[in-house]
């Protein structure tokens, strides 16, 4: 149970705190009156979106990196796909980042952010089969949670270490990239709004 468990620990940690370094980061800046750096600075919103975003993702890969290492010795864990490794751990990170950057110019308090990591977060990455495979649910659950894009961001993760996965890890990626692309567009209308 432990080598089911590891992977999805360690990717529920690549999303959440890709989740708070975005978020937090345009949060404090609103904070201390410092966004103004950000928002006057002569690059465009394209840009600004894309670095905080792929800044965010950096965070995650190193976490992961230590993570796995740490979980090397301690258990027997081994990678057995390095591409859908970096490609799950990557559109994860990513689209976390992007909607912590919406999450971040949505929020004026910190209690706005803490609403967001309690209520949507955190929800959606426990019933996403972190602790179970959802091949345990009714089929009814099981059709909801193929749906949450959070199963496909830990299942890809998991099929990168154990080989084998309950969904499909080609609708997975299809669905991720297109997130991806949704999530990123949509920060970058909002931030070039303002």
């Amino acid at each position: 149970f432990i080598l089911f468990l590891a992977p999805g620990l360690i990717s529920m940690q690549v999303i959440q705190q890709s989740f708070s370094h975005s978020s937090s980061s345009f949060m404090i800046g609103k904070i201390q009156g410092n966004i103004v750096d950000i928002l006057y600075a002569p690059l465009s919103a394209a840009e600004v979106t894309i670095a905080v975003s792929l800044a965010a993702v950096t965070r995650s890969v190193m976490i992961a990196i230590v993570s796995i290492i740490t979980f090397k010795l301690i258990i027997n864990i081994e990678i057995s796909n390095y591409s859908t490794l970096i490609a799950f751990t990557f559109l994860s990170s990513f689209i976390l980042g992007n909607v912590g950057i919406i999450a971040g110019l949505w929020s004026e308090k910190f209690d706005h952010m803490a609403s967001v990591t309690n209520f949507v977060i955190v929800p959606l990455s426990f019933l996403s089969g972190t602790f179970y495979t959802i091949d345990k649910l009714p089929s009814f659950l099981q059709t909801i949670s193929k749906c949450n894009p959070f199963f496909y961001m830990i299942d890809g993760f998991r099929y990168s270490f154990i080989g084998e996965s309950d969904g499909s890890i080609t609708i997975g990626l299809i669905y991720l990239i297109i997130l991806s692309f949704v999530t990123w567009f949509v920060t970058y209308l909002l931030y070039k709004k303002g």
